[in-house]
């Protein structure tokens, strides 16, 4: 199965947001916030999935609770 992946932080201007554009990059998520991409794993959709869910924890761990982790089937 392929397909992607990516972590959905909002708003697009928090101080999280803002960190993660200036270190991983990103851009304007679908209904609003910053989608990072996950372009690791070639097409693994598994392995991305897993990879944005385990990013997502991290952050709400972290006190972040406005953090997605998103997919889609290709």
């Amino acid at each position: 199965m392929c397909g992607f992946a990516w972590v959905t932080v909002k708003p697009a201007n928090s101080a999280l947001a803002k960190a993660m554009k200036a270190r991983f990059g990103g851009h304007n998520a679908y209904g609003g916030g910053l989608a990072y991409w996950i372009s690791m794993f070639d097409q693994s959709m598994t392995k991305k999935e897993a990879y944005a869910r385990a990013f997502a924890a991290v952050l709400k761990d972290a006190g972040f609770d406005r953090v997605y982790a998103n997919s889609r089937m290709d």
